[in-house]
């Protein structure tokens, strides 16, 4: 009997945590469907834009030599491919090291631990080179989206679902941006275990995951928006 109770314990646990992670993954869903309706293409863009420079001012107070992120412009020769993760990630690199350390002097820079220092600005380089290989994969279901709509004779459209055919490449999308969480999930884990190591700030690791869940749900309005 002990042993069917517990089976049942488990039973119900396991459905507990699948909903749970539904209303999780609903919930941010939600959050990006209402930032769509109030909100026109323009005003995400200049959102996404708010939020990187957000980002990048905080990172100043833990890490002042810390690369910058992309440009709009940068994203959009990404996303069509005329630059490559590599290409990216020298040029945001080479921008950063010719305009020196931002907001920052030698006072400034006496705060802040080497090491730490190059912790943090190691990861979220690492973050960056992640963001430019996902909005290039993005960049290929817009693309592909696109031609598949182009190719499609005059009657086929008249009959096409629309909402059928915004799904199936909704779903793409998600598929990616799920991945994508996952592997930022992994480097901000092995950023706070090497923080832990020497005793640095890991408020840090708060910062970047917010400032990224922002970008996702307003990148995800924008995907709807460019579907619709």
């Amino acid at each position: 009997m002990k042993k069917k109770h517990k089976i049942k314990s488990l039973i119900f646990i396991g459905i507990a945590l699948l909903i749970f992670s539904l209303c999780v993954w609903q919930r941010e869903n939600l959050k990006a469907l209402y930032i769509y309706l109030t909100n026109d293409k323009e005003a995400l863009s200049m959102q996404i834009e708010e939020n990187k420079n957000d980002l990048e001012q905080n990172l100043q107070k833990y890490s002042p030599s810390i690369t910058r992120d992309f440009t709009l412009e940068e994203e959009e020769k990404i996303k069509s491919g005329e630059l490559s993760v590599d290409d990216a990630m020298a040029e945001i690199t080479k921008k950063s090291e010719g305009s020196g350390t931002k907001k920052g002097n030698s006072a400034n820079l006496n705060k802040y631990k080497g090491k730490e220092d190059e912790i943090i600005g190691r990861y979220v380089a690492k973050l960056y080179s992640l963001k430019a290989f996902y909005i290039g994969q993005l960049g290929q279901v817009e693309s592909k989206a696109k031609s598949e709509y182009a190719s499609l004779s005059a009657a086929e459209k008249k009959n096409l679902t629309k909402a059928s055919f915004i799904a199936k490449y909704a779903g793409y999308a998600l598929k990616l941006m799920g991945e994508c969480d996952s592997q930022v999930n992994g480097i901000l884990s092995e950023l706070e275990t090497e923080l832990s190591r020497v005793g640095g700030d890991l408020s840090v690791i708060n910062v970047i995951r917010k400032s990224y869940e922002n970008e996702k749900a307003l990148r995800k309005a924008y995907y709807i928006d460019m579907l619709s």
